[in-house]
């Protein structure tokens, strides 16, 4: 019974490290974005 609770947390954990990291993807194209977008607004 331990042992499954074990594997059930380090599954959690790697599932909430992908989320984390998924996450700070989205976020990392969002600024990347929003960058470039003022970047091209900046020169018209």
């Amino acid at each position: 019974m331990y042992q499954g609770q074990r594997s059930l947390c380090l599954r959690d954990a790697q599932y909430l490290a992908d989320l984390v990291e998924a996450l700070l993807a989205a976020t990392a194209l969002k600024h990347a974005a929003l960058y470039k977008q003022e970047a091209s607004l900046g020169d018209s």
